[in-house]
């Protein structure tokens, strides 16, 4: 008998892991949520857009909603980013012609700095996001670690969790004849392969993360 077996953030959340986005942002910040918190030479530019955005935008801790709704389309007229571009957001000072390569900002601004560039364009600005939720993302699977590290009892409680969801629709007579494949949508990768084998007896496991 093969069995399918989806594994989601929600299995380590039960497992008492803080895994989710608002977890890590919370940490980030030290339980204020203020960017003022974070050290300015590790700011990075996501922190920016997330303390602009605030809490009380139902967005703010769905990180991946985010980046879609600033990157690529919040509505029909449009991305967060192209609003950002519009003209009439923008402070024009006619002396100076190349003014409208940086609208007056709190992301484009910090970018700049950053780029020490006086004007940063949509296109240099759209670049610099990527490379930086990149560089975000190694952050927060730098915080996963530590929070998997410092859970004593994460693993002994992944591996009982598991075997309670692998055995719930299986009768005991079938167990021994058990397959189980794992498609994990994990930010982690709780469960060992060998280990699982030899504790639950079963001829075949693959995992895909």
């Amino acid at each position: 008998m093969h069995q399918l077996i989806i594994l989601g953030n929600g299995f380590d959340l039960t497992c008492g892991l803080k895994s989710k986005f608002s977890d890590f942002y919370s940490d980030r910040t030290h339980g204020t949520g203020s960017i003022e918190s974070i050290p300015k030479d590790e700011r990075n530019v996501w922190d920016v857009i997330l303390y602009e955005i605030g809490q009380s935008d139902p967005l703010w801790c769905n990180i991946e909603s985010l980046i879609s709704a600033y990157v690529f389309q919040e509505d029909s007229s449009g991305s967060k980013l192209d609003h950002i571009y519009e003209q009439p957001m923008w402070t024009i000072d006619p002396s100076n012609p190349n003014q409208s390569e940086h609208p007056d900002n709190a992301v484009c601004n910090f970018v700049s700095t950053c780029l020490n560039n006086e004007y940063v364009t949509q296109k240099e600005l759209t670049g610099f996001l990527l490379t930086s939720l990149k560089e975000y993302e190694r952050i927060f699977a730098s915080y996963l670690k530590e929070q998997v590290d410092n859970h004593k009892s994460y693993r002994e409680k992944a591996h009982e969790y598991f075997a309670a969801i692998r055995d719930d629709c299986i009768k005991k007579s079938e167990q021994k004849n058990l397959c189980s494949s794992i498609l994990n949508f994990n930010y982690t990768t709780p469960l060992n392969r060998r280990i699982l084998v030899w504790e639950s007896f079963m001829p075949g496991m693959s995992m895909a993360y």
